[in-house]
């Protein structure tokens, strides 16, 4: 890297590295370019002047790319310029003090900016080995073990190599780094002995598929096939509950290394997965599925799935087909069938009854209608969906209008 500096004239475009710009005042005829014109004793103390400048400019540009995080160019422009200092050191006796201390001000910032930059590599291979941890636990139990056992290697393998650079350049960081590894080694081990959850967790994706497709064959009308899908999920959720038996939700055990629902035995504590029930459980990192943000359905919330399924097998298999009907839409993210809110009870509630009265009826019900068969009328319709058939739109019937 070789700095530029302007000539010193006013007016002239001229520039190149100090000694080329010397070179060209001193072989200018030109009146103005004379040392002394320019306030110069001679081209030494033009010299000194040039590099002392050009080195304030390049520890300001060392100072901008440090702020970026831009560290091996900060360096370069930290070294840079105290080359020039020197450079102005030998020529500028007079300034020998204020120099030799920017000199070592400069020196002292390297080492700064040094360290900087090994604790910005460290934190990278933290920030990787997260972020491939954190996506194989996303899909922790749904995506094929291999794939989710190899990135739990990779993030391993990751956070040894921070491990021992932080072991040359950064050891304050190695308690952490040694944290992050024994998470890892949790979910790598959990991941392992998670294979009864994933075919629980298929279970469910089965049972939820069935009521899908029962929900649809319902609005078809074709109530056989409803009955055929609603009995084929009872089944799943039957099963599901035989699963829950080897499972306890609701008291914490003594031992820090053992799971509170599964009560799998680890070499590490659980120390990083809480979920809450009846009191706070620690878990492993499968078992955290059953928890709010998880893929899990509870106990509870399976047990009130499978009421609901009985209920339309039931009322499918009397012929009561009107408003009793009490299949509740099921959201794709979540198994819970509970509803804190009481407007949206309501909203569910007026589609089911909705959805009955579309099925007595074979048709796009009228406000009259909505009034005699519903609990709500058609007022009520009209201010949560704006018309009727937006109301049938939304149960999920696609009948002309």
């Amino acid at each position: 890297m070789t700095e530029v500096t302007p000539c010193p004239v006013l007016g002239c475009s001229f520039e190149a590295p100090i000694n080329e710009v010397i070179t060209h005042v001193e072989g200018s005829s030109c009146v103005d370019h004379a040392w002394k014109s320019l306030g110069y004793k001679n081209s030494d103390e033009f010299r000194g002047e040039a590099h002392h400048l050009v080195g304030k400019e390049l520890e300001e540009l060392g100072e901008k790319s440090r702020s970026v995080g831009s560290f091996e160019t900060a360096i370069k422009s930290f070294e840079r310029a105290n080359w020039h200092y020197q450079q102005a050191r030998l020529i500028s006796p007079v300034h020998k003090l204020s120099l030799d201390n920017k000199y070592r001000d400069v020196l002292s910032t390297i080492s700064e900016v040094e360290q900087e930059k090994q604790t910005q590599e460290v934190d990278d291979l933290l920030d990787e080995a997260e972020l491939i941890a954190e996506e194989a636990y996303s899909t922790h139990l749904e995506v094929d073990p291999n794939l989710i056992s190899k990135a739990y290697r990779q993030s391993i393998g990751t956070l040894e190599r921070a491990l021992m650079k932080a072991e040359t350049d950064v050891p304050e960081r190695i308690p952490e780094i040694k944290r992050r590894l024994q998470r890892v080694y949790l979910l790598q081990r959990s991941q392992k002995l998670s294979g009864g959850l994933r075919e629980f967790r298929e279970l469910v994706s089965l049972a939820r598929e069935h009521v899908s497709e029962g929900d649809r064959a319902f609005k078809q009308r074709n109530h056989e096939a409803a009955l055929r899908k609603y009995t084929a999920a009872s089944q799943c959720y039957e099963s599901m509950g035989e699963f829950f038996h080897d499972f306890t939700f609701n008291e914490p055990t003594d031992d820090p290394t053992v799971c509170d629902v599964c009560h799998r035995q680890f070499e590490q504590e659980l120390l990083y997965w809480t979920i809450e029930f009846d009191s706070s459980l620690q878990v492993c990192p499968s078992c955290a599925q059953f928890g709010s943000e998880g893929v899990l359905p509870t106990p509870k919330e399976t047990e009130e799935e499978h009421r609901i399924i009985i209920e339309n097998i039931e009322n499918i298999s009397k012929g009561d087909i009107g408003v009793n009907w009490t299949s509740v839409p099921q959201q794709e993210s979540s198994f819970s069938a509970e509803r804190s809110d009481k407007n949206e009870r309501n909203t569910q509630q007026m589609l089911i009854q909705l959805t009955g009265t579309v099925q007595q009826l074979g048709r796009i019900p009228t406000a009259e209608d909505l009034d005699e068969h519903t609990d709500f009328g058609f007022l009520e319709y009209r201010d949560e969906f704006g018309s009727i058939p937006d109301a049938v739109e939304e149960t999920g019937f696609e009948l002309s209008k």
